[in-house]
């Protein structure tokens, strides 16, 4: 999975919207799936209908894969999101060119947790971030989100007192452990 686009329903303060979003629901769903420089310009037509679709009225990110600054550059300029997720390991110096050439656009920074609480990102070498992300990260198989693995989430609380911007946590979340999660 390189890129997909995600409508943030928190960021949502119209009931009528959430009801209008949730008709389009399929679409959003669909695509869940690779959106690239290379993709079919068909997934990347649904993707920019959708974001005029919601037409500012909620926050819609591009969540990638990418390295290159050039392709999130240009995904971003045709689909219109206002955020961008950057979930790979891409160069400061590529993230610095999105962040020049849009000034505008959020950027969320991944952080990999291992289960341990393990930091497994060098975030302090992150210039340029809006928000952290942080994310479980399975050591066993490499993968980086959708694990479903939960991660020591005292270690996490104390890397977010570190931090200087608003940080999201993620990683194995559920109505079960989401309480014990945030305190």
């Amino acid at each position: 999975l390189n890129a997909r686009v995600d409508v943030h329903s928190h960021s949502i303060d119209s009931k009528e919207l959430i009801k209008e979003i949730k008709e389009v629901e399929k679409d959003i769903k669909k695509l869940d799936t690779l959106i690239s420089k290379d993709s079919s310009e068909e997934l990347k037509e649904k993707a920019k209908e959708i974001c005029d679709y919601v037409n500012g009225r909620c926050d819609v990110s591009l969540v990638t894969h990418l390295t290159s600054a050039e392709e999130i550059i240009e995904l971003t300029n045709y689909i219109g999101n206002n955020i961008i997720q950057l979930h790979s390991d891409i160069a400061e110096e590529e993230v610095k060119k999105i962040k020049n050439e849009l000034p505008n656009i959020e950027l969320v920074r991944l952080i990999h947790v291992a289960s341990d609480g393990t930091i497994c990102t060098d975030y302090k070498k992150m210039k340029y971030a809006d928000y952290y992300l942080l994310d479980s990260f399975n050591l066993k198989t490499n993968q980086v989100g959708g694990t479903g693995l939960t991660h020591d989430w005292n270690k996490s609380g104390e890397l977010i007192k570190q931090l200087d911007k608003p940080t999201f946590l993620a990683g194995g979340l559920n109505p079960d452990n989401v309480k014990i999660a945030i305190e």
